[in-house]
């Protein structure tokens, strides 16, 4: 493995740690905000979709990093499936009729 793709996979796997928190935030305001009655239930799922879609990237970077699969130009295959998760999640706010606006 030359340096620069060891330099990568080492920014790909910090990177990692940092999706794996964000999901743990993600999750706990998405309950905090389905349990106090501030989402609806088809809003939740929105970003339950969009939250599920940012773990299959992390699951997927974390395999590839443990497998020595990692190759360069994953990270921006990944940083285009963690766009469409937020793209899933703003959907949320579109398709779903908001009676108190």
């Amino acid at each position: 493995m030359d340096r620069q793709l060891a330099f990568e996979t080492e920014g790909e796997r910090l990177t990692g740690q940092l999706r794996l928190l964000l999901i743990v935030i993600f999750l706990l305001g998405t309950a905090v905000g389905f349990f106090t009655g501030s989402a609806r239930l088809q809003q939740t799922l929105f970003y339950l979709g969009g939250i599920g879609l940012y773990f299959v990237v992390y699951l997927v970077s974390f395999l590839t990093i443990r497998t020595g699969k990692y190759r360069s130009q994953f990270k921006y295959i990944f940083a285009t499936f963690e766009m469409v998760g937020l793209f899933i999640v703003f959907l949320g706010h579109v398709f779903v009729e908001h009676p108190e606006v």
